[in-house]
Parts: C-alpha cells; structure tokens; sequence
C-alpha cells in the first residue's frame, strides 16, 4: 500500500556508486525556499522620529571652578590680567584667586 502512495505522490531514484545506495527523493510540492519568493505584505514604512541628544547639565558659560583649579597660580593670574584686566595677588591662597576669578567671570 505505501509503494502505491510513493508511487503516487512522488518518486524514488537510487543513485548508486561505489558501495553506496542512497534513495534521491524529488520534492513534489513547490515550495519557496528563499524568503524572496515568499509573497511580502504591504505594510506602509514607519517613520522613525529623531530625537535631538539630551543636552546635560548647564550650558558652559565662560570659565568653570574645576577649570579654574586645574591651572596654577602663574597661570591664574595670567588669565585673569588677559580676560579682566585685573592684576591679582599671588600672596594669596589658591582657593581665593579661584573664586574671585569666579566673581570676575560673572
């Protein structure tokens, strides 16, 4: 009954070789075996929206305290004659030539 059905839905060929004796079975039904064949539906294409980057924390406006802690002394002053015009004294802390440059830059 089976070598009916066989014979009916598909077909056997053996290839033979030295040895070797393999059924080679033919597909019967066409199926699509890439996914190009396969019938795409038709969707409509979303629009991503694009968001602007998250801009964080204030803008920088002039000259920051950890900027101003990074440079020295020499270098503090240097600056505050070039933007401000004001002679500071090096005498002083460093702390204090930091924050009246901060009261400068405001």
């Amino acid at each position: 009954m089976f070598g009916f059905i066989k014979k009916i839905f598909g077909s056997e060929d053996k290839v033979e070789g030295p040895g070797i004796s393999t059924p080679k079975v033919e597909p019967t039904i066409s199926q699509p075996t890439k996914y190009s064949d396969v019938k795409k539906t038709s969707k409509k294409p979303v629009q991503e929206k694009q968001e602007e980057p998250k801009k964080r924390g204030r803008k920088k406006t002039g000259v920051t305290k950890t900027d101003l802690n990074k440079m020295t002394k020499d270098e503090l002053e240097a600056y505050a004659k070039k933007e401000y015009k004001v002679d500071l004294d090096k005498r002083r802390k460093k702390a204090d030539l930091v924050e009246e440059v901060l009261k400068l830059a405001k």
